[in-house]
């Protein structure tokens, strides 16, 4: 490393700040001479999807999956009788117990999934929050000779 850092700018949001460091590099700045600093970081806490809109999101999605497998295959395997208007009365109505029973199988099972991982993350130590770390501030250092800091300084600017 060539140097001591030097503050070359300061920022209050991480985009701008990573866009300056896009417009160094792009004019030849070396990226493994630029760096960003957070500064005043505390964490933030953004609550997790609550329990019962999971279980509702699981399950609805296991019905709408289990019944279109059972209408697909369903009517596949299921019996019917050969005669008239029964052939055609039976063969709908197999269908439909078919499509019935798939939709209640899957949406248990995603009813359970959901279950099941509330339990995983509540035993994992989760609170239903999860931090995220920000900072007030974002400091752009750059490493290099005063010649390079100041160039530095002057692209920033423009």
């Amino acid at each position: 490393m060539r140097g001591d850092a030097t503050i070359i700018s300061n920022f209050t949001r991480y985009p701008d700040a990573d866009a300056a460091v896009t417009r160094l590099t792009g004019a030849g700045f070396p990226l493994k001479d630029l760096g960003i600093i957070g500064d005043g970081h505390y964490a933030e806490y953004e609550p997790h999807r609550e329990f019962g809109e999971r279980v509702k999101l699981w399950s609805m999605r296991g019905t709408r999956i289990g019944g279109a497998g059972a209408l697909v295959l369903g009517a596949l395997f299921t019996p019917a009788s050969l005669s008239g208007n029964d052939f055609v009365l039976s063969y709908i109505a197999a269908v439909l117990v078919c499509v019935l029973e798939g939709a209640a199988a899957a949406g248990c099972l995603g009813l359970a999934g959901a279950l099941v991982c509330n339990s995983l993350e509540r035993k994992a130590g989760g609170s239903g929050r999860r931090s995220v770390t920000r900072a007030d501030s974002y400091i752009l250092v750059a490493r290099g000779t005063p010649e390079q800091t100041a160039r530095a300084r002057a692209l920033i600017a423009n």
